[in-house]
C-alpha cells in the first residue's frame, strides 16, 4: 500500500500533471511555504471519504504533490485573486489560529485550491518525495468554500483510528533487555534515534526519517538500510515528511508497528499513514494520554500553545540501565513543550530540529554526567544553515560543550556519521551485530 509513485525511492516515470490541486499549508522555513497539495479532480470524482482508513482504499493512486512557493508571491497571488472578502493576512494562516469567513481553524486546516501551470513557471512542485522539484505556475489560487475544506478535513484525519493505551502498551512490554545506547543516525536533514541494547541492535526506533525533496541530497549513500533483527518498533515525533521518509524509502521498515501522533495531516502524510494502517501497523495516540512508560522508555505528549505541529508530537526520554538520569529525544519540538523537560537533569539530549533557531532561550541545563553529550542531526550542505549559531550560544550558555563540533561539507561527510550514547563516560562501542542484508547503521562515535 505504500506504493504510490510519489512515495516510490528513485521514481522517474510517467505522472499525472494536474491541472487542478487542492493544497494546504504545511510548513514555511526561510521564508518559503511549503503545501500539502492532491489532485482536485482525482478528489472530486471519489465518493465521500472517511478518515484515513477510507482514504487507504484509494490512496495507491491519488496525484500528489508537494507545491513550494515564496511567502511574497503567495501573498500576492491571494491578494489579487478576487477573494478579497476572504483575504487575511499571511501570518494568520499559523498558530494559533486561522479566521476563514466565520469558521475558526487550526494551523494548516485552510485549503486552498490553485490551478497549475506545467509549461513553465517561477513556482516549484515535486512530484516524488526524493526528487528535485519542477518548476510549475501557479495561478487562480483563491479559499476553499467551508463545505469542500470539511471534505478534505474528513479524508485526511486519524481521527476514529485511536484505541486507548493498551495497544501501545503491549507493544512497549515487547521490547525486553537493556537499553545500553541511544544512537543518532546520520540521514542527512532529517531525523532518526534507536533505543539499542549492548550489541547496539535497536529494540525501539524514535523517527525513520532522512533527508528528502531539495535535501535529497544529503541522505549518505552508505545508508542502504536499517536494523530490524529485534523486531523494533517505531514512534513517530511527529508528521513531518523528514522525520518518516525512510518508513517507505525501505520496505522493511514501514513493516514495523508505527506509533504516531494525531495531528492534522495532508494528502502526502495521509497516504503514507493509510498504507501503515492497511497493514495493521498504525498506532494512533490516544486523546488525553500525557505519557507512557516502560522500563527504561517514557513517551511523552508534547503540548504548545496552539497548535504548531512540530510541538504537539511525541518525544522520548530514556533513562539509563542502573537508573541513570535519561537521554531525552525531543524531534522538532521546543524543550519547553516537553513536560518537565526545563527543570529536568538529563544525561544527553539531542539538539531539537536540527539545531534551528527555536526562538527560545529555555533549554535544559547542562550537566557534567558521565557520557554527558549534545548531538546535532543535520545535512551536509543544508539550505537552513542548521545548526545554526545563536542555537550553538544558547547551548554553550546552557553548559553543553561542543568539544566535537565539525561543519561538515556535502564533499566531506560523514563528519562524525552514527553517533552512539551512553551513561559510561568513556565507553568503546560494541560493535554491530546484526547479519541481516543491507543494514548499515553500525554505530561511528560516541
Amino acid at each position: 500500500m505504500l506504493d504510490n509513485i510519489f512515495l516510490r525511492p528513485g521514481y522517474r516515470d510517467g505522472f499525472e500533471r494536474s491541472k487542478r490541486v487542492y493544497m494546504r499549508l504545511d510548513h514555511e522555513e526561510g521564508g518559503l511555504l511549503s503545501f500539502d497539495a492532491v489532485s482536485a479532480d482525482f478528489f472530486d470524482e471519489l465518493p465521500e471519504v472517511r478518515g484515513v482508513a477510507g482514504w487507504s482504499q484509494f490512496s495507491r493512486k491519488a496525484p500528489v504533490f508537494v507545491v513550494e512557493i515564496t511567502r511574497s508571491r503567495f501573498r500576492n497571488l491571494i491578494r489579487f485573486s478576487g477573494h478579497l472578502g476572504y483575504y487575511r493576512p499571511l501570518d494568520q494562516l499559523f498558530p494559533p489560529f486561522v479566521q476563514v469567513g466565520d469558521r475558526a481553524q487550526g494551523p494548516g486546516t485552510t485549503w486552498f485550491e490553485a490551478s497549475l501551470d506545467w509549461s513553465a513557471g517561477q513556482d516549484r512542485i515535486y512530484y516524488n518525495l526524493f526528487q528535485e522539484a519542477r518548476p510549475v505556475g501557479l495561478h487562480g489560487v483563491r479559499y476553499l468554500d467551508p463545505g469542500k475544506a470539511d471534505s478534505l478535513d474528513e479524508a485526511f484525519t486519524l481521527d476514529g483510528l485511536e484505541k486507548g493505551e493498551a495497544p501501545i502498551d503491549a507493544e512497549l512490554a515487547r521490547i525486553k533487555g537493556s537499553i545500553d545506547w541511544v544512537s543518532v543516525y546520520d540521514v542527512g536533514q532529517g531525523n532518526a534515534n534507536g533505543l539499542c541494547d549492548q550489541n547496539e541492535m535497536p529494540l525501539l526506533y524514535y523517527d525513520l526519517g532522512g533527508g528528502v525533496q531539495k535535501h535529497a541530497f544529503t541522505f549518505p549513500k552508505g545508508l542502504t538500510d536499517f536494523c530490524y533483527a529485534a523486531d523494533p518498533i517505531v514512534v513517530l515525533s511527529h508528521w513531518d515528511w523528514d522525520h518518516w521518509s525512510s518508513g517507505t524509502r525501505f520496505p522493511s521498515a514501514s513493516a514495523r508497528k508505527w506509533i504516531v501522533p494525531n495531528q492534522w495531516l495532508g494528502a502526502v502524510h495521509a497516504t503514507f499513514a493509510a498504507g501503515l494502517h492497511a497493514a495493521g501497523n498504525l498506532l494512533v495516540w490516544p486523546a488525553g494520554t500525557a505519557s507512557l512508560s516502560s522500563r527504561q522508555i517514557t513517551i511523552r505528549k508534547c503540548t504548545a500553545r496552539g497548535k504548531a505541529r512540530n510541538h504537539t508530537g511525541l518525544a522520548v526520554e530514556v533513562s539509563g540501565p542502573k537508573g541513570e538520569a535519561p537521554i531525552l529525544l525531543p524531534g522538532d519540538a521546543r524543550y519547553s513543550a516537553v513536560p518537565g523537560a526545563i527543570q529536568r537533569t538529563y544525561t544527553s539530549i539531542v539538539a531539537s530540529h536540527h539545531g534551528a533557531d527555536m526562538k527560545s532561550n529555555r533549554v535544559p541545563r547542562g550537566w557534567s554526567l558521565p557520557g554527558a553529550r549534545i548531538v546535532y542531526s543535520f545535512g551536509a550542505g543544508n539550505r537552513f544553515g542548521h545548526p545554526a549559531n545563536v542555537t550553538i550560544t544558547r547551548f554553550n550558555a546552557a553548559g553543553w560543550p561542543h568539544s566535537s563540533m565539525c561543519r561538515e561539507t556535502p564533499a566531506l561527510r560523514p563528519c562524525l556519521g552514527h553517533v552512539g550514547l551512553c551513561w559510561t563516560a568513556g565507553a568503546s562501542l560494541p560493535g554491530h551485530s546484526c547479519v541481516q542484508t543491507g543494514c548499515a547503521v553500525h554505530l561511528h562515535q560516541t
